[in-house]
């Protein structure tokens, strides 16, 4: 696929022929504009023959109208041809694409996945080595399905596979489907053994992604194996041949000029002809052409990222440890101020408790013995009583508010600002909650 730069105002690329169609058009609007030329000056040099041409292409409708019809429907038609072919090369670029992303995803989670117990590092390392060839093989067997022409692609080889495997390789004619095989199967021993420790619903993601990436292969394989209906291209080819021989006759009879028969001669032929060999470019795009997509730079690519995550720095997380340490000195200093705090409350609620149990057992024996003793003088005592006890219950119902709001105090945040606003709402509910409860006994 060629890479190019439009320049500042967009015409850098007008005399650039590599990959360009305009030599094929060229060769369709050069004739073209030649027989147009000839055909105007013979029509102006016999006049009888001029007359007879007109006579002949005149009608009840005249020609100039059926000539701009039949141009219309001509460009209608490819149009449409060059709209399907750019939607197959964008839609082969995407699904390759996808491909490669989930297959890698799938490799840089299954590398993240491993253990860190250092005294099996060799083991890790082997499973790593193996899972990133097999990765390597597994796009390289992709691109070679779709591929349509003869392209060497480079594997990423970090260990020698058995020779009886790669044989049986070489007969299958599914080689992407083996490969994923081969690579959840490599999966499946290294969680048994240990060194891929994690959880199965975890794991199972990794599969999603494999299972994702052969599907949308097999979606590529569409644009190779299905090309465009022939009774469509056939006709293409056809009404652009009627165009190259019907253009001639009608530009240069009905024209006066030469030269401007002869240059709209070659602009409609070329760019007729130009169209639809953009959309005959296009429309497979799996191959070496400049204008096909870049298969084996998919490949490099792919063999530089696996590389890239078999580097030991990769595996590094980019952290200061000194902070980290600093960090986990303070959570273990929070955790300690938490635990007091905790502590303290309980102590505060055990102690608001003892007094509440005192006071409701106090309370209830004033009671009983008000209503044992009777009398007159007795109703002015129990007035009094009831009056302290009124009085108990609300000086009660305070101490149990400074109680609740000391709590809510020693479990707030450091930040006592912040803290304050939420505790306050909470302190004021349980108030309430306590002065009704006083009131109902």
């Amino acid at each position: 696929m060629r890479h190019y730069e439009t320049g500042e105002w967009g015409m850098a690329l007008l005399f650039s022929l590599r990959g360009s169609v305009f030599p094929k058009a060229c060769a369709w609007a050069l004739p073209g504009a030649l027989l147009t030329v000839g055909v105007n000056y013979m029509s102006h040099m016999d006049r009888d023959l001029r007359s007879t041409m007109e006579d002949t292409w005149a009608g009840e409708l005249k020609t100039s109208q059926v000539f701009v019809a039949y141009n219309f429907l001509l460009a209608f038609v490819l149009t449409f041809r060059s709209t399907q072919a750019y939607s197959r090369w964008w839609e082969g670029a995407t699904l390759l694409l996808q491909a490669r992303g989930e297959w890698f995803n799938a490799y840089s989670s299954l590398t993240a996945f491993c253990t860190t117990d250092q005294s099996r590092w060799k083991e890790v390392r082997s499973f790593q080595k193996i899972l990133a060839t097999l990765m390597s093989m597994l796009f390289c067997s992709a691109l070679e399905s779709v591929v349509q022409d003869d392209i060497k692609f480079d594997v990423y080889t970090q260990v020698e596979l058995e020779e009886e495997s790669l044989k049986f390789l070489g007969e299958c004619t599914e080689k992407c489907e083996v490969i994923v095989h081969w690579i959840q199967r490599l999966i499946v021993l290294n969680m048994e053994s240990g060194v891929v420790p994690i959880p199965a619903p975890v794991i199972s993601r990794v599969f999603q992604e494999l299972s994702r990436g052969i599907v949308k292969v097999n979606d590529v394989r569409k644009i190779t194996e299905f090309l465009l209906p022939f009774p469509y291209v056939q006709l293409t080819s056809c009404m652009l041949l009627l165009n190259f021989l019907l253009t001639p006759f009608t530009l240069g009879i009905f024209l006066t000029e030469w030269y401007v028969a002869g240059a709209l001669a070659f602009i409609s032929i070329f760019a007729f002809f130009s169209i639809n060999y953009i959309a005959a470019e296009i429309e497979s795009p799996f191959g070496t052409d400049e204008n096909d997509l870049p298969m084996k730079g998919m490949q490099d690519a792919l063999n530089r990222s696996l590389r890239m995550l078999l580097d030991s720095r990769a595996r590094i997380v980019p952290v200061d440890q000194a902070e980290v340490a600093r960090e986990m000195d303070e959570d273990n200093e929070l955790d300690a101020t938490s635990a007091h705090k905790l502590k303290r409350v309980k102590s505060i609620m055990g102690t608001w408790l003892a007094r509440r149990r005192r006071y409701n057992f106090g309370e209830s024996g004033s009671e009983r013995r008000l209503q044992e003793d009777g009398g007159e003088d007795d109703d002015a005592d129990s007035s009094v009583s009831t009056a302290n006890s009124a009085k108990m219950r609300t000086s009660g119902a305070r101490r149990a508010a400074a109680l609740f709001t000391a709590a809510a105090r020693a479990t707030a945040p450091a930040a006592g600002a912040a803290a304050a606003p939420s505790a306050a709402p909470t302190a004021a509910k349980r108030l309430a909650l306590v002065e009704v409860l006083a009131a109902a006994r």
